[in-house]
């Protein structure tokens, strides 16, 4: 009987129990437990890794005799990760992004990132962009999380056509194409934030 060797695995991964081959032809298997496994019966079942854990197969042959064996596998976490919170900025804008974790950073795309290999980095994109950030602390599973950056649609403004009036009248101005309004100078404009003051 033989139910494959010691092994360390990322949380996450799946992997196959079982020897090469696990028993005899003819053979019943029982693996146990059955947490994570796809079928307790197989000779080589595929276990899902959430936590480190010691697995025993019982082999039964075609005569009735069982015998068993265990494997350990244990499971190596990645590490705490956070790529911040999405983000939403106007055309030509930067944003600086900030991954929290220890070790060592790669974003992807690195197209319009200052330095893509930082935890950091002034983000221009000129589209809206998902960011990925990879965290590696040297065991061997890295983690990843992600937020995009959303480049707002830029506004057409459209301030009207120019005027003239005699000294003393008024003019309406009338703005359009925006959700707020600022004219300036505000001097001798009723309302500065209206459309039309």
């Amino acid at each position: 009987v033989d139910a494959g060797p010691d092994t360390t695995a990322c949380a996450g991964s799946v992997i196959q129990l079982g020897g090469a081959p696990t028993g005899p032809p003819g053979a019943g298997y029982s693996w146990s437990p059955i947490t994570g496994i796809d079928d307790p019966n197989s000779a080589n079942p595929f276990a899902t890794l959430s936590t480190s854990q010691n697995w025993v197969v019982q082999v039964t042959d075609s005569s009735g005799c069982a015998s068993m064996d265990s494997v350990t596998v244990t499971v190596l976490q990645a590490p705490p990760l956070d790529a911040g919170a999405d983000t939403l900025i106007c055309p030509g804008d930067s944003v600086q992004l900030q991954a929290t974790g220890t070790g060592t950073f790669i974003w992807s795309p690195a197209s319009g990132l200052s330095d893509p290999s930082i935890a950091a980095p002034l983000a221009s994109p000129s589209q809206t962009t998902l960011y990925t950030v990879q965290l590696d602390d040297g065991n061997g599973c890295p983690a990843l999380d992600s937020l995009l950056v959303t480049v707002a649609p830029p506004v057409q403004a459209e301030a009207g056509s120019d005027g003239a009036i005699c000294q003393g009248d008024t003019l309406t101005l009338q703005a359009s194409g925006g959700g707020t309004y600022e004219w300036s100078p505000a001097i001798f404009v009723s309302d500065p934030s209206a459309p039309d003051p």
